[in-house]
């Protein structure tokens, strides 16, 4: 009859096994995301340029002057109301339809063109009342005011845009609490 196994003994790599497998799980991973490490690299590279890493070292050296300036400059109600409206606008803005607003951008960039050739010319009331496709001008008038007037059911708020904000008060107290304590 054949004994139990009561103990097992682990097979050990050696350091220099185990130094050469992470080598080639690096190297693996290098060649499988090379195109996001070269697009990584030249944002790095163009940092480096423009100064940007000696800005980010002078914003952590002189942490604590940044900071206290960036508490009073929120401190107040303008800069509350501001951030508000500004995700409030941000969370208007994904609501919006581009595919239907594309045709009426199109008819004020037209619309803007032929107000500047107009402008650049001497024109009487009454060339201008030839001029204009009123039928169309019109109808186009007509049916932005009653989409206007129409109830539409309230679009609830994106769970998205608070999760934003919570990442972001998330970021803005883990950087805080990570200061404190290298200081």
């Amino acid at each position: 009859m054949a004994k139990a196994i009561t103990h097992i003994r682990r097979m050990e790599i050696s350091e220099e096994e185990q130094r050469r497998l992470d080598l080639e799980e690096v190297e693996a991973m290098l060649i499988e995301h090379k195109d996001a490490l070269r697009a990584f690299l030249t944002v790095l590279d163009k940092m480096n340029k423009q100064g940007g890493f000696d800005i980010a070292a002078g914003l952590f050296d002189e942490g604590e002057h940044v900071i206290d300036i960036l508490v009073k400059a929120i401190d107040n109600p303008g800069a509350a109301r501001t951030l508000k409206n500004g995700l409030l606008l941000i969370g208007t803005l994904g609501q919006l339809n581009v595919e239907k607003l594309g045709p009426v951008i199109a008819r004020l960039n037209g619309g803007l063109d032929e107000a500047t050739e107009w402008s650049e010319g001497d024109r009487s009331v009454l060339q201008l009342l030839g001029q204009t496709n009123w039928k169309e001008a019109l109808l186009f008038l007509v049916s932005f005011f009653k989409g206007l007037g129409q109830e539409k059911e309230e679009p609830r708020p994106r769970k998205g845009i608070k999760r934003w904000v919570t990442a972001a008060g998330l970021s803005v107290a883990g950087f805080l609490l990570l200061r404190k304590k290298v200081q």
